[in-house]
């Protein structure tokens, strides 16, 4: 019952780095330190999609004010379109 209650506090949310480069690999550290408990479901330079509350997102964001994060949201395929 506690894992049901939990899971539906977790989300998923994407991560991006607001730089003019990429980061640093001390950059990209400092942030997964901060993020803790919160479990990385892919990674490529510059961008995580993470799993985890809300709360714990935002609060490693603020302590690394290059990197933003904002909702995953899926996105349905258009359908074809005839002429």
């Amino acid at each position: 019952m506690f894992e049901v209650a939990c899971r539906a506090l977790m989300a998923r949310f994407v991560i991006t780095y607001r730089g003019t480069h990429a980061p640093s690999s001390d950059e990209e550290q400092a942030l997964l330190s901060a993020l803790g408990s919160t479990t990385v479901v892919d990674r490529v330079p510059g961008l995580l999609l993470v799993e985890g509350a809300e709360s714990a997102v935002a609060a490693a964001v603020q302590r690394n004010e290059r990197w933003a994060f904002s909702a995953e949201a899926r996105l349905s395929p258009q359908p074809h379109r005839r002429r």
